[in-house]
């Protein structure tokens, strides 16, 4: 569940969310196919890096953060895809990671 509380920063123009346990972030104000405003987030982690002693285990909630998270900038793709010509026409010249926890 993502809950959040807004607060304006003039420098960024756009709004400061704070998530449930503090983690603040900022998005971008887009417009849908149908018209409509709405405030987009990208590449929010919901859990810890698959590194060290995480790799290969369930997920970790991730930690909160205190410095605001840019939810404006596509994380790495992760390396998987079904239809391997899809991916390879859209996400194969992208930077890779293995990390793939974000929403």
């Amino acid at each position: 569940m993502l809950c959040v509380q807004s607060k304006q920063i003039t420098s960024w123009a756009l709004d400061l969310l704070y998530l449930h346990d503090g983690s603040p972030l900022f998005g971008e104000e887009v417009t849908s196919p149908h018209g409509k405003r709405l405030t987009q987030f990208v590449g929010v982690p919901f859990a810890e890096p698959p590194v060290g002693n995480l790799r290969f285990r369930k997920p970790k909630p991730k930690q909160p953060w205190r410095t605001p998270l840019n939810a404006t900038i596509l994380p790495n793709s992760c390396i998987q895809a079904d239809n391997i010509k899809h991916y390879a026409q859209t996400l194969a010249s992208r930077k890779k990671k293995e990390n793939a926890r974000f929403m």
